[in-house]
């Protein structure tokens, strides 16, 4: 048994020794090299290569927005674009080019000239991007009969959307048969009928605060009275041109109880004033009593004479110091504009109070425009910029006006100046000096409470009353002015 002992112990010596022999005769185990840097030597002795920084991008120019132009023919209402005109739209230029990328080709039109201009270019296919609406002299829905201007109604919200947001109340005016054909003015939205007054003239006759608290007729004839026999017969009259382009109907002596048709139509035959009933204008007692008065009024001399034979723009007769007094239609506050269109101070009396009908002024897209969405995106600027609106209807600030107590008080002599009535948000801009700062604020309150016309949005299909339309057209070229302004007689009536 120890004999076997010494064996196994033998056996496990030798055992041992063969694995320490085989451990020391292996390979050695390949060890990783280094990971090589840029720095290390590079093969052939040449330098080794060094990563070059990134390259930046060299600054590029940035790229001018495109301006589109657009033609717009504006209705010069303050007769100032001719001299004044190219100063303004350069102005003009410099501010919407930067905000929206259009350039305004701006042709001034005077209300004289405005009928046959407009009417020429719409008919012989000219083009424009934009055009004023002026529905005392062309209105919208003619133009829409006529298949003259564009339908807006699916441009209009989309490209712009502060004009749609603050005209939806007032967008039936300018709405045919479910279609958006323009978009009217935000102004004093209630056209009331006054009387104006020369006031330096008032306070020699005495008779300021009686002229300014009239109800009647016949107080009006004591003030025109009174003037003729002070200061007729040296080429200056009582009254521009009768009452006759401000009522459809009298009766009586009283303010109150005159009529104007709430429809306007360009054949001067309706009488609409809110009820279902639509009547002929002609055949009402008071129409022909509105006739006999403007006769007597013309046989004292009272009118201005050639009123009888032609449109008269009122607004010159006033500037040339023709006439005393004489009807306007206008909105709050028609004494201060006025008196500045004028150059003289006037007083007024208001003899009619209107209702919100918000379809007399604003602009249209003719059908020849070739870039309807620059003109939209202008019109949306109209509703957001009061430094447009300015531009637009005060001029200049600096050269055409100062700003005084947040007011705009026109410089002396000559300057750019249009009533702020006709497009755009008329509130946006600077009151005139003498409104008050919060002249503004007066205007939306009157506008958010007035009655609203209730045939607002009504439009006669003419299509099948072509003919009759003609023959009504030519009896008023005939007949009318004559009829209206003093040179009524019985048989002309008749006839």
């Amino acid at each position: 048994m120890k004999k076997m002992k010494i064996a196994l112990a033998l056996l496990l010596v030798a055992a041992l020794c063969l694995t320490l022999f085989a451990a020391c005769t292996q390979t050695p185990a390949k060890t990783e090299e280094p990971a090589k840097t840029d720095t290390e030597p590079a093969k052939n002795d040449e330098p080794a290569k060094t990563e070059e920084p990134a390259k930046t991008e060299e600054p590029t120019e940035p790229e001018e927005e495109e301006i589109t132009d657009i033609k717009f023919i504006y209705y010069d209402m303050g007769n100032s674009g001719t001299d004044h005109g190219d100063r303004i739209t350069a102005a003009i230029n410099e501010l919407t080019e930067k905000e929206i990328g259009v350039h305004l080709d701006i042709e001034y039109v005077t209300p004289g000239d405005w009928k046959t201009k407009v009417g020429l270019a719409l008919s012989s296919g000219e083009v424009y991007d934009l055009m004023s609406i002026c529905a005392p002299i062309m209105s919208l829905a003619s133009m829409v009969t006529s298949g003259q201007v564009m339908d807006i109604t699916d441009s209009f919200p989309e490209l712009a959307p502060n004009a749609y947001e603050t005209m939806k109340p007032f967008m039936g005016a300018y709405t045919f048969d479910g279609k958006v054909y323009g978009i009217p003015a935000y102004r004093g939205q209630v056209t009331n009928t006054y009387l104006l007054l020369d006031k330096a003239i008032l306070e020699e006759l005495g008779m300021v605060e009686k002229a300014q608290n009239m109800t009647s007729w016949s107080e009006y004839e004591e003030i025109m009275q009174a003037f003729t026999e002070n200061y007729g017969g040296n080429g200056k009259y009582a009254n521009s041109n009768g009452a006759s382009n401000l009522f459809s109907a009298i009766h009586g002596d009283k303010f109150d109880d005159a009529d104007k048709s709430l429809i306007n139509d360009s054949v001067s035959v309706v009488l609409a004033t809110g009820g279902e009933k639509v009547e002929f204008l002609q055949a009402n007692d008071g129409f022909k009593e509105l006739c006999v008065k403007m006769a007597d009024w013309a046989d004292k001399g009272y009118i201005y004479p050639d009123a009888l034979y032609a449109t008269v723009v009122q607004d010159d007769l006033w500037k040339q110091d023709v006439v005393f007094s004489g009807p306007q239609n206008g909105e709050y506050g028609v004494e201060v504009s006025k008196s500045a269109s004028f150059g003289k101070e006037v007083v007024s009396c208001m003899v009619r109070q209107g209702m919100n009908g918000g379809a007399g002024w604003g602009v249209a897209i003719p059908v020849t425009a070739e870039e309807p969405e620059a003109a939209l995106r202008f019109v949306d600027l109209l509703f957001t910029s009061s430094d447009l609106i300015n531009l637009l209807y005060r001029g200049e600030d600096g050269v055409d006006y100062e700003v005084v107590d947040g007011q705009a008080k026109f410089v002396e002599g000559p300057h750019f100046s249009q009533p702020a009535c006709f497009l755009g948000n008329e509130v946006l801009a600077l009151p005139l000096y003498g409104m008050g700062s919060d002249f503004y604020e007066h205007i939306k309150a009157i506008n958010e409470s007035a009655q609203m016309n209730p045939y607002l949005g009504f439009t006669l299909d003419n299509s099948k009353l072509e003919l009759q339309i003609s023959q009504l057209s030519a009896v008023k070229e005939q007949y009318w002015l004559t009829m209206v302004m003093g040179g009524y007689t019985e048989e002309g009536y008749q006839d």
